[in-house]
């Protein structure tokens, strides 16, 4: 069975084929019974696909193609560039592996991750669970020994009080003193902070087709946009030859919501709430550079949430878009992308 070259930053110790895979799919199983993974049928599919495929050794079905195929049923001769299904659904399991592992409290023997780029997941190992502390040994008494004598049940009580407190304290002393976990440290500023925390989703400019252009495409396809729900329920379908004007399609600003960017809102709210810690959703234009003064705020999107790009300008990590391509670049050295 082959393996990608092994990343001495992710692998520190030998683990055994069958016991490595047997983990890499346990960690699987967990992650598609989760919070993050469970209402989406096809998020688990394609997770499912690519650790199969990178764990039985078939990386050359990681492709995109391949992927298309395989596992959305393209033609074989389909354009990725036209038919970007692969890279969205790819771009969503990215998402909630971020969400699913954000809300552990306990860090996994194996994180998988899928990089930015790429359908072959990575699989960074723990080098601590293969490094449990030795377990405290007590010594037995061996029969012959001559026994202890007390005067009275009292002294004996004692003693074995004595004692089992002696066994707790070896075991205070050898246990490590519990420190804040990372996700704690990450949210400390927001839970401290005495006002609600505000939860900002962006509401990206959408457009809609004028009456005109329904009527064509009634005329067209009769018995089908008679209504206002099969308006909202069914594609526009028209000849691609139709010639279109401009003041046939309207600009809906500060209307609508992305659908990721509503169920990450929703996820940050839940967790907010289970922390008992207030917060209030703010969407599109509901709120302004005072806000994000005197509250804690989380900003969901980059590119469709204009705050994110103005607050984020004078960081050390910062958003960066040109040509059509976007990626996240580090100020100064080493200047990673």
């Amino acid at each position: 069975m082959s393996h990608q070259k092994s990343d001495p930053a992710t692998t520190k110790f030998a683990v055994k084929d069958d016991e490595r895979n047997a983990t890499i799919r346990d960690q699987l199983t967990r992650i598609q019974d989760s919070r993050a993974f469970c209402n989406s049928a096809r998020a688990k599919e394609f997770l499912i696909y690519v650790v199969e495929c990178a764990v039985e050794g078939r990386t050359e079905h990681l492709k995109e193609r391949s992927i298309g195929v395989d596992l959305f049923h393209r033609a074989p001769s389909y354009v990725t560039g036209e038919d970007p299904i692969v890279r969205v659904k790819a771009a969503e399991v990215r998402k909630r592996l971020s969400l699913y592992y954000a809300e552990e409290e306990q860090t996994p023997e194996v994180r998988i991750e899928i990089p930015v780029g790429s359908y072959l997941p990575k699989f960074h190992w723990n080098p601590l669970a293969h490094s449990l502390p030795a377990p405290i040994e007590i010594p037995t008494v061996p029969q012959n020994a001559p026994r202890l004598k007390f005067r009275s049940r009292g002294t004996a009580v004692a003693a074995v009080i004595l004692v089992a407190l002696g066994i707790g304290m070896a075991f205070m002393v050898r246990l490590p003193t519990r420190q804040r976990s990372n996700l704690e440290e990450f949210w400390a500023p927001v839970l401290t902070n005495g006002q609600p925390v505000l939860i900002c989703v962006p509401s990206p400019v959408t457009y809609a087709f004028s009456s005109e252009l329904w009527d064509i495409a009634r005329a067209a396809h009769p018995g089908t946009y008679a209504s206002e729900v099969e308006r909202n329920s069914t594609p526009l379908k028209l000849d691609p030859n139709t010639p279109l004007k401009w003041k046939e399609v309207i600009p809906l600003t500060d209307l609508f919501v992305n659908k990721d960017d509503a169920y990450v809102a929703a996820q940050l709210s839940g967790f907010f709430s289970q922390l008992h810690k207030p917060n209030q959703v703010r969407i599109g234009n509901d709120f302004n550079y005072e806000d994000l003064r005197n509250s804690p705020a989380v900003l969901i999107g980059v590119f469709n949430n204009p705050w994110t790009v103005r607050m984020t300008s004078e960081m050390p990590i910062v958003f960066r878009e040109e040509d059509g391509v976007q990626w996240i670049e580090e100020k100064g050295s080493p200047g990673r992308t």
